[in-house]
């Protein structure tokens, strides 16, 4: 098999990184002892002994722009999977994390992304349940997710003239994910930290979120109403966003 056709079954790693240097580089040469690692950097002061760890340096274009070029890149190199980390998610079995996704995304699987739960996070169905194992739900968080990429191409070019910061995003490829048939899981097997306080200017990220979803069409604003209420995050909840999402096919 040479190297396209092998990439096209493949998983490529992209750590999305902003001032957190020493994180990034340690997580890429974690991951990469199994898997092809690229780090994509927003607008870091990069000194000349890290050079060579980053393979794309960019201005600050924050989440969203990085999201595109994840999204060029992995359309022009072929593979088929993708699993996003930002460098400031610590997670302590690298190689579990990668058999999970290999047996999520394996034949005959609808699973079309993929999230770990959480120790402590912002959404409370992405919290680690030691009660559970894979969980459907109608979104994931955006730190540390795995997705077809026939998935983030339906997502992507994001306009990020209205919404460069990223808020929204993983409600979306959520919506695209069940447009397209696939599910959406949260993986309770295993769990990873995301510190608090990281990010963006929360204020600036939900008035362009507030913006960006100003364009969306009638079925993509009533997806993300719903989605967005605690009250529909459940098996009702996740229903009612399927057949919004279908409705839309």
């Amino acid at each position: 098999m040479d190297k396209k056709k092998k990439r096209e079954a493949s998983l490529a790693v992209i750590i999305f990184n902003h001032a957190q240097n020493s994180d990034a580089i340690s997580l890429k040469k974690r991951f990469r002892e199994e898997i092809d690692t690229f780090i994509f950097d927003s607008g870091s002061v990069i000194s000349s002994e890290e050079e060579g760890h980053f393979d794309k340096v960019c201005d600050n274009i924050y989440y969203n722009g990085l999201i595109n070029i994840t999204n060029t890149f992995l359309h022009e190199n072929g593979y088929k999977f993708g699993l996003i980390v930002t460098s400031d998610v610590q997670i302590d079995d690298i190689g579990l994390l990668l058999k999970r996704i290999k047996v999520c995304f394996g034949q005959g699987s609808m699973v079309g992304v993929y999230s770990p739960s959480v120790a402590e996070g912002f959404h409370a169905h992405t919290v680690h349940n030691p009660q559970k194992e894979l969980e459907r739900v109608t979104f994931t968080d955006g730190f540390c997710l795995a997705f077809r990429n026939d998935i983030l191409r339906q997502l992507c070019p994001i306009d990020v003239d209205i919404n460069k910061y990223g808020f929204g995003t993983n409600r979306m490829l959520g919506y695209y994910c069940l447009k397209l048939g696939y599910e959406v899981v949260i993986d309770h097997k295993l769990k990873v930290i995301h510190p608090f306080g990281s990010g963006y200017n929360t204020k600036k990220a939900v008035q362009a979120m507030h913006n960006w979803i100003k364009t969306f069409s009638f079925y993509e604003r009533l997806f993300y109403k719903v989605a967005s209420k605690n009250i529909f995050k459940n098996d009702f909840g996740l229903f009612l966003c399927q057949k919004i999402a279908k409705m839309d096919s």
